[in-house]
């Protein structure tokens, strides 16, 4: 059977980051877990040069209208 060699082993950086923000977040508050979370988004959003969820004007911060 031939064997491939992975550049990029994306279960392996997956966990990785499951498991630093484990170690990060074990004993957090669910406050504590979203705002976290709220964090990494909003810094997600600068380093793509997204709009910010939390920018009135954004399309990420508007909600769906309801009927």
């Amino acid at each position: 059977m031939k064997q491939t060699i992975k550049a990029f082993d994306a279960v392996a950086f997956t966990r990785g980051i499951r498991d630093a923000h484990h170690e990060q977040l074990k004993d957090a508050t669910p406050e504590e877990r979203a705002q976290f979370y709220r964090a990494k988004a909003l810094e997600l959003h600068a380093e793509l040069g997204l709009p910010s969820p939390s920018d009135p004007g954004s399309t990420a911060a508007r909600q769906p209208e309801s009927r």
